[in-house]
């Protein structure tokens, strides 16, 4: 916490000792490297719990608003908080990727060891450096946050280039990737006009979000690269934003 004002009133009773009520603002509020900005809110604090309601702030430039309470005994805590037109940008640090979601998180356990479920919901456009044009698509996701890792339950992407599917791990201090990424419906023809046909892929998404390394298993069906036309092509692959590999390529004109 950082550069915080307080104003209200205190009481005090023998049944339930001294409680104080008021509305105060923080500058910034931090916890596993995650900070909450300009927060304003309304407090309740007593000798057993203490329930503080948000009333405006903001994380990472989106609007912020919910409730928590806190046993102050046991240093538990329940609450949930909901950011609105949440930025991609600034969060994922992928290069060509915008757009903005809705969050909700539900948070629970401890002080000393919190964590968060998400769900998050939006829409998004990348543009890939190879094509430079924009693919525009929604998302809507489940994941829990703790002890320094994003835990993906379950994401969809549903895009005009295609729908995909995602599960796994993200650690957000190292930003080192671990999914599983599974798409259909792909068409290669929005990348290149060279390419046309409908993908599928089942992959490992692995590396860092500045650095990414995808590698699986590709299929094409109805398959073109200009005059070249290939009704079926399957091929194992490694990409990154280094270098791109192809390996047992198996295809049939």
């Amino acid at each position: 916490f950082s550069k915080g004002a307080y104003e209200g009133w205190l009481g005090y009773s023998p049944d339930t000792g001294w409680v104080a009520r008021g509305n105060g603002s923080l500058e910034s509020a931090a916890t596993q490297g995650q900070a909450i900005r300009a927060a304003k809110f309304d407090a309740e604090i007593g000798r057993r719990s203490a329930r503080v309601v948000l009333k405006g702030g903001s994380w990472n430039d989106s609007t912020l608003s919910g409730q928590v309470m806190v046993d102050r005994s046991t240093k538990a805590f329940t609450g949930s908080i909901l950011g609105s037109h949440v930025p991609l940008k600034p969060i994922a640090n992928v290069a060509g990727l915008d757009g903005y979601g809705d969050v909700t998180a539900l948070i629970g356990g401890t002080l000393d060891h919190p964590g968060v479920d998400l769900r998050a919901k939006g829409t998004a456009t990348y543009v890939s450096s190879y094509s430079q044009k924009p693919v525009h698509g929604a998302f809507d996701g489940v994941a829990r946050f703790q002890d320094q890792a994003l835990q993906i339950e379950r994401a969809i992407v549903r895009s005009d280039a295609g729908s995909f599917s995602l599960k796994g791990e993200v650690k957000v201090a190292s930003k080192a990737l671990n999914l599983s990424v599974v798409g259909a419906g792909l068409r290669p023809g929005l990348v290149s006009s060279d390419l046309g046909g409908v993908g599928a892929v089942e992959s490992k998404l692995l590396g860092t979000v500045a650095a990414p390394i995808l590698e699986g298993r590709l299929e094409v069906f109805g398959g073109r690269y200009r005059d070249w036309e290939l009704p079926v092509f399957s091929s194992d692959f490694q990409w990154s934003t280094e270098s791109r590999s192809e390996e047992r390529r198996v295809g049939k004109e």
